[in-house]
């Protein structure tokens, strides 16, 4: 077994810790989240990282929205190159880094000014990071050597719940489902490379990928491209499934794959689908709905669960199939 598919078998455990943690002693840091975003008297959220840390708050951006809290995300260095723009005096920052030493996301929380409103989402303990926040979050992953597996699921867990704290919401609503993700991905994971072989088998020959998604799920659609990329070497991208039709389409050729990520199959993901079919392309579907598979179509289940929820079993399973993937590679 390589080592990334080492770490990622580990995910719905660490997932579960997590949540052990954040229901007891560990729920102080998200009140802490909370009482600076309203003593401070901030209006708007800007989320920054690099790589899995910047896509990651794509999960709860709508979410937040909704609730009246104008959020984005941006990488860190396009936060700090546009700070007076972006990192208005009614702004929050939240910087996201599993190392805590990143740094394009030292670069933006240097200075009191950026520091004393920023929220440090970090898995090393005593990083360079925390000691420049004014708020520390600890994501709860454990050791992690390779590129982020458990660190993305335990950031879209926290994620979830410190958007939770700021609408104002029971923190239960999302600690409830989460807990049933968390022993899905374990027993899920306990048999991953069975529950991967039909994926493992649809990519076999596979030119280039792209993975279409919509809404949150875009998140974990852009970290998978990139660990595709790093860890068995495949030419992906992600693309957003509306945009798809507009000229995304026709590059498509025999030993494209397209994998979609839609919790909910609706028009526009299966408007994507039928055009790769239709142009001899193949797609895996990651979806909580129950879809027909035909000729081209491999669909895959997860549990059917809210959308910014379901960027958790939508990277579980693409981990999954990533590190089997990589098992085939020769060493």
């Amino acid at each position: 077994m390589n080592a990334f598919l080492g770490e990622a078998i580990t995910e719905g455990e660490a997932l579960r810790d997590l949540l052990d943690c954040y229901s007891s002693e560990g729920g102080a840091a998200l009140g802490a989240v909370g009482r600076l975003f309203r003593d401070g008297g901030y209006r708007r959220l800007a989320f920054a990282g690099m790589g899995s840390s910047y896509c990651a708050p794509f999960a709860v951006l709508d979410q937040l929205i909704g609730n009246g809290i104008l959020a984005t995300a941006q990488t860190a260095h396009r936060l700090a190159q546009s700070r007076a723009a972006l990192v208005t005096a009614d702004t929050m920052v939240v910087a996201i880094s599993k190392s805590g030493a990143t740094r394009e996301v030292l670069d933006l929380v240097d200075g009191a000014t950026v520091g004393t409103r920023t929220v440090a989402l970090v898995n090393q303990p005593e990083s360079t990071l925390e000691g420049r926040c004014a708020v520390v979050v600890p994501l709860r992953a454990g050791s992690e050597t390779q590129i982020a597996s458990k660190s993305y699921l335990c950031t879209l867990a926290v994620l979830n719940l410190m958007a939770t704290e700021l609408a104002g919401a029971q923190r239960q609503a999302v600690f409830g489902p989460m807990r049933k993700i968390a022993q899905w991905a374990c027993e899920y994971l306990a048999n991953a490379t069975q529950n991967s072989e039909p994926l493992v088998a649809a990519m076999g020959g596979a030119t280039h990928v792209d993975l279409l998604a919509s809404g949150a799920s875009v998140s974990t659609a852009y970290k998978s491209a990139l660990v595709l990329r790093e860890v068995p070497r495949v030419m992906a991208a992600a693309i957003d499934c509306a945009d798809y039709a507009h000229g995304w389409v026709k590059a498509i050729h025999p030993g494209y794959v397209a994998i979609v990520l839609a919790p909910d199959y609706e028009a526009i993901a299966a408007r994507a689908v039928d055009q790769v079919l239709g142009r001899g392309g193949r797609v895996i579907l990651l979806t909580g709905s129950a879809v027909a598979q035909r000729d081209g179509l491999i669909v895959h289940r997860h549990p059917p669960v809210a959308e910014r929820l379901a960027l958790l079993p939508q990277a579980v399973i693409c981990d999954a199939m990533i590190g089997a993937m990589a098992d085939r590679m020769p060493r």
